[in-house]
């Protein structure tokens, strides 16, 4: 998908049910960091939980977003919500290219 396509889908999606703005690099460090995660988590639960995987993982490649450290964020914050908001296996298990 095309990073300029996957970013103003991602965009919309994470900020249209919140009434937010955030930037496309305000929820890249966000899925990088839990701290950042919590400040961020309207944001970061729709990116988890309504954006399709191809989606996440364009977006992801395209801001530079550590996939190892955006799972972690997504298994703690799912740990401590009870909701299930791991990223996919194949999200994170993608190779670079």
């Amino acid at each position: 998908m095309d990073p300029q396509k996957a970013t103003a889908l991602v965009l919309c999606q994470v900020n249209a049910p919140y009434s937010r703005n955030i930037s496309a690099a305000d929820l890249a460090h966000a899925l990088s960091s839990l701290d950042a995660a919590w400040e961020e988590i309207g944001p970061v639960y729709a990116f988890l939980t309504e954006v399709e995987a191809d989606t996440q993982l364009a977006f992801m490649q395209a801001h530079g977003v550590d996939r190892k450290a955006a799972a972690a964020v997504a298994e703690a914050l799912s740990l401590r919500s009870g909701a299930d908001l791991r990223l996919p296996a194949r999200v994170v298990e993608a190779s670079s290219a």
